[in-house]
C-alpha cells in the first residue's frame, strides 16, 4: 500500500439547537472515526500519501453544519499531528466539483452554495491543487472556486476575519460598501417621506432575502422570519447588513423575536433608524421624535459604550464568536 485518501462523509444538516447526539454521531463517524482508524490502522506503513478531503466551508462557516465543520477540523487535525510525527498528511477543502460529489447529486443545495458565490472547479483543477500541496509539503490546501465579492455578504468571516485580508472582496461587483452609501443617500435625498419609507421597504426586503438566500419577490412581509429559516447567525449578518445600509443599529433581541417579520423590520427602522427622515406624515408611521406612536425603542443589551446597542463593526473576531454563542442560547432557551 503506497498511500491512503479518506473521502467518506455523511451531511446530518440541522441547526445547533436542534442537533441530536445522533446527528452529531453520524456525521463525525464517517470522517473523524474513519480517519482515526485509517491512521492507526496505517501506521506501521511507509505511506507517500495520506489524503483527507475536508471542505472549504470549513473557512468561512456555513449554517446547519456544526456536526460536519467538526468532523472536517478533526481531519484537519488530525493531519498536523501526521505532520507532526514526520508522516505525510494532507487536508484538502473541497468545493464545487463539477459533476461529482455531494453537491452535484443534491441540486437544491449547489443552487444555494452557487447563490453564495461557490463556482464548480472542474476535476482537472482539484487533482492539480492536491498535487500542488503534495509537492510542495503542504498540510492543507483549498481547492474551490469562489467569488469572495458574493461570499462575503453570506459568510461573515470573509468580511470580518484577517484571514481574507489579502483578498479582493470587491471583485467586479463594485463593493456592498458602494452600494450601501448609495442606499443611505437615497433614504436622505427621498423628496417626500412616502418615497423614503417606500425606497427603506426596498432595501429592508432585499437585504432579508439576501440573508436567507431568496428571492427578494419570493419573500412574503408577513411571514415570521424563523419559519423561513432565519436563526442567530443570520441575526448578526443581517444586523451588520441593514447598519450598513441605512445607518440603523438594530438590537439583536428584536431580530430574534420568534414573531418578527419583514414587515416589523420596516417598521422598527423607519420609526427609530433613519437619522433625521423627519415626519413621515400620513402615509409612513414616522413621528416627529422618530418613535412609533410615541412609544421609545426597545432597550437592547449593554454594548462596550453602554447606550444600549451592539456595533458588529467594532467588535472583535473573538468578540463576534461569544455574541454569536450567546445569541444561540438565547435562541434555544427562548425563542
Amino acid at each position: 500500500m503506497r498511500g491512503v485518501v479518506h473521502a467518506a462523509a455523511v451531511l446530518r444538516d440541522v441547526p445547533i439547537a436542534q442537533m441530536t447526539g445522533g446527528d452529531f454521531g453520524e456525521a463525525m463517524a464517517a470522517k473523524a472515526v474513519g480517519a482515526w482508524n485509517l491512521h492507526a490502522a496505517s501506521l506501521g506503513q511507509p505511506l507517500d500519501f495520506f489524503i483527507c478531503t475536508s471542505s472549504v466551508t470549513n473557512l468561512v462557516g456555513n449554517y446547519a453544519q456544526a456536526n460536519y465543520g467538526a468532523a472536517n477540523e478533526f481531519l484537519e487535525a488530525l493531519v498536523r499531528q501526521r505532520r507532526a510525527l514526520g508522516l505525510p498528511g494532507l487536508a484538502v477543502g473541497l468545493g464545487i466539483i463539477a459533476g461529482t460529489g455531494i453537491v452535484a447529486r443534491d441540486k437544491e443545495m449547489g443552487e444555494l452554495l452557487r447563490q453564495q458565490g461557490m463556482g464548480e472547479l472542474d476535476e482537472q483543477r482539484s487533482f492539480a491543487a492536491i498535487a500542488h500541496g503534495q509537492r510542495t509539503g503542504a498540510a492543507y490546501v483549498a481547492a474551490a472556486l469562489v467569488d469572495w465579492s458574493v461570499a462575503k455578504d453570506f459568510f461573515l468571516p470573509v468580511a470580518r476575519s484577517p484571514r481574507f485580508s489579502l483578498i479582493d472582496l470587491e471583485g467586479e461587483r463594485g463593493g456592498k460598501g458602494e452600494g450601501s452609501e448609495e442606499n443611505r443617500k437615497a433614504l436622505a435625498n427621498a423628496a417626500t417621506p412616502q418615497e423614503r419609507l417606500a425606497r427603506l421597504g426596498e432595501i429592508v426586503i432585499g437585504e432579508v432575502a439576501g440573508v436567507l438566500g431568496m428571492d427578494p419577490e419570493n419573500l412574503d412581509i408577513d411571514q415570521p422570519l424563523p419559519s423561513l429559516g432565519f436563526d442567530s447567525l443570520m441575526a448578526v449578518e443581517l444586523m451588520v447588513a441593514l447598519e450598513n445600509a441605512t445607518g440603523f443599529n438594530m438590537t439583536r433581541m428584536t431580530l430574534l423575536r420568534s414573531d418578527l417579520t419583514t414587515a416589523n423590520l420596516i417598521e422598527e427602522i423607519s420609526a427609530g433608524g433613519l437619522g433625521g427622515a423627519g415626519d413621515a406624515g400620513e402615509g409612513g408611521g414616522l413621528g416627529e421624535s422618530g418613535a412609533r406612536n410615541g412609544a421609545p425603542m426597545p432597550a437592547g443589551p449593554e454594548d462596550r459604550a453602554g447606550e444600549g446597542e451592539i456595533r458588529v463593526e467594532d467588535l472583535s473576531d473573538s468578540e463576534v464568536e461569544a455574541l454569536l454563542r450567546q445569541m444561540a442560547q438565547e435562541e434555544h432557551g427562548n425563542v
